[in-house]
């Protein structure tokens, strides 16, 4: 087992000071993929106030292992709309 932490990077760092333990890299990635999913549940909004969301797992050392990203771009089109 090992520990992950999942920060959220968005004007600023939210850290994870807690972190959960997981068997391998594979489920830590499928466990960060439901954390995006619950705080995107939670503030839909965050998607559109124009800056990127990164959500970043990293080890005890504070090492990045991988990184989510999450950015909603209105097109071109949007405007014909408006």
């Amino acid at each position: 087992m090992a520990r992950y932490f999942f920060n959220i990077v968005e004007d600023g760092h939210k850290v994870d000071v807690i972190g959960a333990d997981y068997p391998d890299a594979q489920m830590a990635r499928m466990e960060a993929v439901r954390f995006v999913g619950q705080v995107l549940k939670e503030e839909p909004e965050r998607v559109w106030n124009g800056a990127e969301i990164r959500i970043e797992a990293t080890d005890v050392w504070d090492t990045v292992l991988f990184t989510i990203l999450i950015a909603g771009v209105d097109a071109e089109a949007l405007e014909q709309h408006r």
